[in-house]
């Protein structure tokens, strides 16, 4: 458990980076972040599935920039 959550506070993106983006955005943090993007994607698979898609699409404009 405690891998996981560690995963989940790393700012690295794991599948397209959309929740670390927003998390780093927003100023939020990026472990609950993830874990809210988890939760609506379980209650709502279709809705969730559809919006991350979306937003990875501007995934560009949203990223970090590099060092």
């Amino acid at each position: 458990m405690k891998r996981i959550e560690a995963r989940l506070r790393d700012a690295r993106p794991i599948i397209s980076g959309v929740a670390s983006g927003m998390a780093n955005k927003f100023a939020w943090s990026c472990f609950w972040t993830r874990l809210a993007w988890g939760v609506g994607t379980i209650m709502n698979p279709m809705l969730g599935i559809a919006a991350y898609i979306a937003l990875a699409m501007f995934g560009p404009s949203w990223s970090r920039p590099r060092r």
